[in-house]
């Protein structure tokens, strides 16, 4: 029975407060008790609060980035099948009353209409909440790994330091934010699949058809879209676009035969359509190169036993999104252990 004692405004005030006051208080505490007698001033545990805040600030953008986008895959999951347009309000699908902009926010505006719709209180599915919180999740730590962390899954000697907010904008790092915008595209086209396949709907043949080509497109006009050459060079070494299709051809062919591999082994009902599960595995190694289809399909398969160890039915797609952000994440270090 429905309660009318919402809490979910007090929950979301509860965790701006813990993101925003708390976590810079703490991080700026914990700096400012090694500071010198000299140092020890409100001036400069003000400064320190304010830095970092703004470290905070950047953090939450980008993971709010990914639960908008997860936001917008339920949408494109829901709609695509029934080829109805991406354009649009959402709206209740109980009163049909246009969702408002403030109650349409990822993660947030579940948590404070307390998972009803304002108008009618039709309860709200949780999955879209658990759908934004895992985008948010992914696409997030891939942005904390190539953003601020300075590419250490994409540049052989990394250097680590402190993000700081005023570098980003005065001299950003047009490289990993091209890095950046690839991994994020292809994990949201991985994301919609798995959606998709969820809802037990077909995968339209354009969805990764659309990501091959582009991709394909991408190679051409940047020459080091993949960050690793099929010797496990970094391709900024050599930065033509021979080596770069090259690169993706080689990736793609593996991702093919990884797909013929092992993707029957995961295929636990006849409605599953093979081609799809080939398109993906090609479209990974494309964009990611050769090495990286190797630990997609290794964890794919880990995920997949365990998964069966439930009794829970599973395709690729169900996975294939986050064996994907793994890989990303861990590229160099794999390509690494696998070259020596």
């Amino acid at each position: 029975m429905y309660s009318s004692k919402n809490r979910g405004p007090w929950c979301v005030c509860a965790v701006l407060l813990l993101l925003f006051v708390v976590v810079p208080t703490a991080a700026a505490l914990n700096e400012f008790r090694y500071a010198g007698k000299l140092q020890a001033t409100a001036s400069f545990f003000f400064d320190l609060f304010i830095m970092h805040f703004f470290v905070v600030c950047a953090v939450a953008y980008f993971f709010y980035v990914g639960a908008t986008l997860g936001s917008f895959l339920n949408v494109v999951a829901y709609r695509l099948p029934r080829q109805q347009t991406l354009l649009g309000s959402s709206s209740c699908p109980g009163c049909d009353t246009r969702i408002k902009m403030y109650h349409n926010q990822p993660i947030f505006g579940w948590i404070w209409l307390g998972g009803r719709c304002h108008n009618c209180k039709m309860k709200i599915s949780i999955r879209y909440l658990i759908i934004e919180c895992l985008a948010a999740t992914a696409i997030g730590s891939i942005a904390f790994v190539e953003l601020f962390c300075d590419g250490i899954n994409l540049i052989e000697k990394p250097r680590l330091h402190l993000f700081v907010f005023e570098d980003m904008l005065i001299n950003p790092p047009w490289v990993l934010i091209g890095y950046f915008l690839v991994h994020t595209c292809l994990l949201t086209i991985l994301m919609t699949a798995a959606l998709i396949r969820f809802q037990k709907d077909t995968i339209p043949r354009g969805l990764y058809l659309f990501g091959i080509v582009a991709a394909t497109v991408l190679t051409i006009l940047w020459p080091i879209s993949i960050a690793f050459d099929i010797h496990g060079n970094a391709s900024a070494l050599h930065p033509t676009i021979l080596n770069n299709l090259s690169s993706a051809v080689v990736g793609a062919l593996v991702g093919l035969i990884a797909a013929c591999l092992f993707v029957p082994t995961m295929i636990t009902h006849k409605s599953t359509a093979p081609w799809s599960h080939s398109y993906a595995f090609i479209l990974i190694g494309f964009v990611l190169g050769w090495q990286s289809i190797l630990l997609v399909a290794l964890l794919c398969s880990l995920c997949h036993l365990n998964i069966r160890l439930l009794k829970q039915r599973l395709t690729p797609e169900h996975c294939l999104w986050l064996a994907t952000t793994v890989a990303i994440i861990a590229n160099r270090h794999w390509i690494a252990l696998i070259t020596e």
